[in-house]
């Protein structure tokens, strides 16, 4: 994949997590401290939208990274992406 459609992909995902992030504030004001279905539904879009923030951090970092010469920042990139799976994406699942 060229980097020309890369961006447009991450620029699309941005734009829907940031509607899922609107459709969960949404929810959340309605259900105000409830329980209830809007509370879950609010949960849901509020996780989908954090892990998607969260993938497209990663890939913008990686642009970052994929600059510079150094190989101390790919390494850090690496083991910091490897921490986000396992302690942030992977649990949500």
């Amino acid at each position: 994949m060229n980097e020309l459609k890369l961006k447009k992909l991450v620029n699309a995902t941005a734009y829907f997590a940031i509607i899922l992030l609107a459709i969960a504030l949404i929810f959340g004001y309605i259900a105000q401290n409830n329980t209830g279905l809007f509370a879950s539904i609010a949960n849901i879009f509020t996780t989908v939208a954090n892990a998607l923030a969260y993938i497209l951090v990663a890939i913008s970092a990686f642009f970052y990274v994929k600059t510079k010469r150094n190989l101390l920042y790919m390494v850090s990139y690496i083991v910091s992406v490897v921490l986000i799976v396992i302690f942030v994406i992977l649990p949500l699942f």
